[in-house]
């Protein structure tokens, strides 16, 4: 009995365990969604409240990404106007007496520091590809679209939608990331990890749909053997 219940207890905190990391993942990856997927064909509930913190996410995660510049260094070499290096000591880089000391400042800041301006964007661009999306949704419907309410959409990719949306879209993701690293090393890190979100809530995704067609197809064939038995 106590072994069943540990066991019960094991599968339990695995079951929490996943659906915390697949809550993570689409919520990285949810900012990413609506650019990738044509507008109005996801489910009418699919976007929900992790697409709310996936965009509020876009304010918190890039800047806590981004590498932070070295302090500023000011060293003053201060020495007596009359004061003469003994010959051991005597280097080509130490100035000669009389010299003013000179500050040092640290290197300044590489191409592809944290940009408030491509953050900004990024959020705009979401948002309004949000209202996009719920806008044709509302003239599609109207026209008879159906789909299942927790859809996650059309891709603009061509092929294999399975295989489009757990490979095609992350790989894409990842090098659109890489480019953005030049703008703002934060945000194409941020890409980057939404992108390895997306392959891996396609596949929870995947797993979920094989899961429900599985108990269809059971309860179908229970059906069937009950109709069997009856007189």
């Amino acid at each position: 009995m106590r072994k069943e219940e540990n066991q019960g207890g094991f599968l339990q905190d695995t079951r929490q365990f996943v659906g915390l990391l697949s809550w993570l993942a689409a919520i990285a990856g949810a900012w990413l969604e609506p650019f990738l997927r044509k507008p109005g064909t996801w489910g009418e509930k699919y976007c929900g409240l992790h697409m709310v913190f996936g965009v509020f996410a876009l304010f918190v995660v890039p800047p806590l990404i981004e590498p932070l510049p070295p302090p500023a260094r000011l060293a003053q070499q201060v020495r007596p106007d009359n004061w003469t290096a003994p010959p051991a000591f005597q280097t080509p880089w130490l100035p000669s007496p009389g010299t003013p000391p000179r500050p040092v400042l640290a290197t300044p800041a590489k191409p592809g520091a944290y940009s408030v301006q491509a953050m900004l964007v990024a959020v705009a661009a979401t948002v309004v590809m949000l209202l996009v999306h719920r806008v044709k949704g509302i003239q599609l419907r109207w026209r008879g679209y159906e789909t299942h309410s927790q859809y996650s959409g059309e891709p603009w990719l061509k092929g294999d939608e399975r295989r489009v949306k757990s490979t095609y879209e992350p790989a894409l993701c990842i090098l659109a990331g890489g480019a953005l690293m030049t703008v703002s090393f934060g945000l194409g890190m941020y890409a980057i990890v939404g992108a390895i979100g997306l392959s891996f809530t396609a596949a929870l995704q995947e797993e979920a749909a094989k899961s429900r067609r599985r108990r269809m197809r059971d309860a179908m064939l229970e059906q069937q053997l009950n109709t069997r038995d009856m007189p």
